[in-house]
């Protein structure tokens, strides 16, 4: 954890990492946004987009479920997350970049966790349903046979899911280096 301390004026110093994990520098300006139990500081715009996200490595596809005895979500037990492999990522995250979804997947896409390989992971969260219905299974005109064949392929995988409290589905990629 970064912490820096509040001067008489209520002002403070971004620590470096801090900085350098937003991409902020002099004259950038920062979000807060209040939450339960504290508070989430961001680049203002957001600050992170689709093609931030390494096409190269696999995206993550878990399934998640919100607390509602605690502001979170957690994931669950039992249950196995879609990897993408880079064949099947490209074509997604292409997908996710048109203009009707690249503001849904990038509304809240941001570095909260790092990988196995410590990798930094850009995470974003939909609706089970908005996924699975609209996202997957919607707009076939515009789709090539290969990406037709592949949101088939995700709504079947994701069919259970919601019978075992699913309600959220977490994506993931990896940060481009």
């Amino acid at each position: 954890m970064v912490t820096s301390k509040l001067t008489t004026k209520a002002q403070t110093v971004i620590p470096g990492p801090v900085r350098e994990h937003l991409r902020v520098g002099p004259g950038d300006e920062i979000s807060y946004e209040l939450i339960a139990g504290g508070a989430v500081i961001r680049r203002a715009g957001g600050g992170r987009s689709l093609d931030d996200i390494d096409e190269t490595a696999p995206v993550d596809l878990r399934p998640m479920q919100y607390d509602l005895d605690a502001p979170i979500t957690k994931g669950i037990e039992g249950l196995t997350g879609i990897v993408l492999t880079p064949s099947d990522g490209v074509p997604f995250l292409s997908w996710a970049k048109t203009p009707t979804w690249r503001g849904a997947f990038e509304r809240d896409l941001q570095h909260v966790a790092n990988d196995s390989e410590d990798r930094p992971l850009l995470s974003t969260w939909l609706p089970l349903v908005t996924l699975r219905e609209s996202f997957c299974g919607g707009g076939r005109d515009l789709q090539d046979a290969t990406l037709q064949r592949l949101m088939e392929r995700l709504r079947a995988q994701m069919r259970d899911w919601r019978a075992a409290g699913v309600d959220l589905v977490a994506v993931d990629g990896r940060l481009r280096r």
